[in-house]
């Protein structure tokens, strides 16, 4: 799994972006300097290290669109500062889910696909109600 160290690094390049606002060049580099930092230390298991990151992702919620170079992982967030929390949570389920790992990483093991569906179906009806959902996408 993925230490401080590293936790810290994606903490400070998040910052170093969101200070940066507005040069999507730039927003470019420092995350691609930071996947290429995760891609030396230990290729097997990016995916892995990018989940134990979520957390922290909240931290996106006003930046751009970034386009990096790979494989693609949509992050939905609310803009709306009272459902930033919620539509991060729905995130890591739609994102574990389609990777068959949701139950196995972050949620009860007794959780049913129905519930996840229906906890799915209620973060796009909030999204369209409130008009204030974006789409970033990560290329890693």
């Amino acid at each position: 799994m993925l230490n401080n160290t590293y936790k810290q690094k994606f903490f400070e390049t998040l910052c170093k972006i969101r200070l940066k606002k507005g040069l999507l060049e730039k927003h470019e580099q420092n995350i691609f300097k930071f996947a290429k930092i995760l891609r030396k230390t230990e290729k097997s298991c990016f995916l892995e290290q990018f989940f134990c990151l979520l957390p922290f992702i909240e931290t996106l919620v006003n930046l751009k669109k970034t386009r990096l170079r790979g494989v693609s992982i949509q992050i939905p967030f609310f803009l709306k500062k009272s459902k930033r929390k919620f539509g991060t949570t729905v995130f890591k389920k739609v994102v574990l889910n389609k990777k068959n790992l949701y139950k196995e990483l972050l949620f009860d093991r007794n959780s049913s696909k129905n519930e996840f569906k229906e906890y799915k179906k209620k973060f796009y009806d909030i999204a369209n109600y409130y008009k204030g959902f974006a789409s970033y996408r990560w290329f890693i």
